[in-house]
């Protein structure tokens, strides 16, 4: 998340910089090509299969697909019965950061310092949402509550867009050779051991973790853009990663429906075998859908 929220506020900001304001209509539609098609390809493949086979339901596909389209399926996981591909909860809260940030630009763009106020603005919603989600964990809300609702969730883009803001800004003067080289390599170190170790059950993400991860990541980014030519960047410059985040959208989108159906017909093999199957599977399904779904609507979409 915050990775994304920096790329796209920087493009955003851009746009201010150069033209004094942000065409939401513009903007738009350039999500919509982003994110939707690769949706609706992957709910038309799993409709396809409930439709011929006992993998799915069709309602419940069908269900699905109607909180999907409009990004709400991270408030319906948990009132919503029989949703499957539940790991679109994530698209849905990054269309609607989207809209609230984009329409937010919008309405700062044409004060003194636009980068100030949308500073400000930024740091008091991570701080509100750290805060809020800390109060709901002490006062009983359950985790899978926590783990997806917008307003518990939103620090992470909202520190991406922090970070797009600072590089937008240039601020990034006290970040620079090994300062930026040791902060980029803590934070990627830190970040990974996070994604490899924790659980979206244990108690220290919602009292602040998920806050400091995303920090992590930030940090990751900034020190990449003061340090073009540093190490960090040579690592995640090397070609097997920069070719894994081309796709890297594809592979999310399709690895849930994947792993579910290997591991329904695999059953009897070893678990290792089947985890190896299903990402073999899902590289190529992903590769497939970018030259085939994700590619075409790139191609006609101008900027980010």
């Amino acid at each position: 998340f915050a990775s994304r929220g920096f790329l796209r506020r920087v493009v955003v900001l851009r746009e201010v910089d150069r033209h004094g304001g942000v065409s939401l209509r513009s903007f738009a539609a350039r999500r919509a090509r982003r994110l939707v098609p690769l949706l609706v390809a992957v709910l038309a493949a799993m409709l396809a299969l409930a439709l011929v086979g006992k993998m799915y339901s069709t309602g419940d596909v069908l269900t699905t697909s109607l909180v999907t389209l409009t990004f709400t399926q991270n408030w319906a996981v948990g009132h919503v019965d029989g949703l499957v591909a539940g790991h679109l909860w994530s698209v849905a809260l990054e269309a609607q950061f989207y809209v609230m940030w984009a329409v937010t630009v919008a309405l700062v763009a044409r004060t003194r310092r636009p980068h100030v106020v949308l500073a400000v603005i930024a740091i008091a919603g991570i701080v509100a949402v750290a805060a809020s989600r800390t109060y709901l964990l002490e006062d009983g809300a359950s985790m899978l509550f926590l783990y997806g609702r917008t307003h518990t969730r939103l620090d992470a883009p909202l520190m991406g867009a922090l970070a797009g803001i600072v590089a937008s800004a240039g601020w990034l003067g006290w970040l620079r050779g090994r300062v930026a080289a040791v902060a980029g390599a803590a934070g990627l170190g830190a970040a990974v051991c996070a994604a490899a170790l924790l659980e979206f059950t244990d108690v220290a993400l919602y009292r602040g973790l998920f806050t400091v991860v995303a920090l992590c990541s930030a940090m990751v980014v900034l020190a990449v853009v003061r340090e073009p030519a540093g190490p960090l960047l040579r690592v995640l410059s090397l070609r097997p990663l920069v070719a894994l985040g081309i796709i890297s959208y594809s592979v999310y989108v399709w690895h849930f429906p994947v792993f579910e159906i290997v591991g329904k017909n695999t059953s009897g093999q070893a678990s290792v075998l089947r985890v190896v199957l299903a990402v073999a599977i899902t590289l190529v399904v992903a590769v497939l859908s970018y030259r085939l779904v994700e590619r075409p609507f790139l191609r006609t979409r101008r900027g980010l």
